[in-house]
């Protein structure tokens, strides 16, 4: 017969085989995380994809140095702004040779007709935005696939009587006002639009403003800030319309009025070449190209 085992064994056996189930427990726990994180392992990669797409799509709306400076592009809205101390050139991002299609400067500050002449300023980037700073104002941009997001940041009050008026030059192009907005006319075809001018105040609160075209080269922007507390924002936005002046049909007539067969060429996707069969045509004729779009485009008014 073998011998029991002593009471102080039996005891250490037994909390030996306890520790060793408690252990087992604990591990089960763990055994199930590890599981669920794997899992969710396949849903963070999607959220990870998506976030590297975003930052690389962010990182093409950056300002950054080229042969010719301080410049941003903007893929969704096909441009290229070039910033300066006086203000921004706005170039045809993807057209042979990159167009420019017009200047825009801030010229000055004022009330009524009294205004304040405004030089050049400090030039500044971080990412998509850029800053000109000047003495009491910062002119700022943000470029993002919403647009070219302008705004003109002043710390005080200038002096006078009257509404607060900015004046803007334009170089190159032409400045129209349709409704509430301003459409920029452009040798290339192309016109952009400048709109959705918001003014606000050092609390929030939206002040009355809008925009005037007295001239083609000139764009003012009034305010009322009678009550505001500065500092004030104005910030409008320049956007590309999406619509091209194309040529799809050609016309010609004689001096008698009598339309002659013609037709348009394209021997090279830069060159477009009338033709017209003037055999029996009586001279002076006139030959001129009739300007269409796409159906799901509409022409601005002039």
């Amino acid at each position: 017969m073998s011998p029991r085992p002593s009471t102080p064994n039996l005891i250490v056996s037994l909390l030996t085989l306890l520790s060793l189930m408690l252990q087992g427990c604990a591990l089960i726990p763990e055994r199930v995380d590890t599981l669920t994180s794997v899992a969710e392992l396949e849903e963070p990669e999607v959220g990870f994809l998506a976030r590297a797409q975003r930052h690389i799509e962010e990182r093409e709306y950056r300002a950054s140095e080229n042969s010719e400076g301080l410049q941003a592009p903007n893929r969704a809205h096909n441009l290229r702004t070039y910033f300066g101390p006086s203000g921004i050139r706005v170039h045809d991002r993807t057209q042979a040779g990159s167009p420019e299609l017009f200047e825009l400067t801030l010229t000055g500050v004022g009330r009524g007709e009294t205004l304040v002449r405004i030089g050049p300023g400090e030039v500044s980037s971080e990412g998509p935005r850029v800053e000109i700073k000047r003495p009491g104002l910062v002119e700022w941009y943000v470029n993002t696939p919403a647009g070219l997001e302008q705004g003109f940041t002043l710390t005080e009050r200038t002096g006078g009587e009257g509404l607060l008026r900015l004046e803007l030059a334009v170089l190159g192009g032409e400045a129209a006002l349709r409704g509430d907005d301003v459409i920029f006319k452009t040798a290339t075809g192309r016109r952009l639009r400048y709109s959705k001018l918001v003014a606000t105040d050092a609390d929030g609160t939206v002040l009355v403003a809008h925009m005037e075209v007295p001239a083609p080269n000139r764009i003012q922007l009034w305010v009322d800030e009678t009550n505001a507390v500065y500092p004030l924002t104005i910030d409008p936005i320049l956007t590309a319309t999406g619509r091209r002046l194309r040529h799809s049909k050609l016309v010609a007539t004689d001096a008698d009025g009598t339309v002659s067969a013609a037709q348009m060429k394209a021997p090279a996707r830069n060159r477009r070449q009338p033709w017209v069969d003037e055999m029996d045509a009586v001279y002076p004729s006139t030959t001129h190209p009739v300007p269409a779009l796409p159906p799901a485009t509409q022409l601005e008014s002039d």
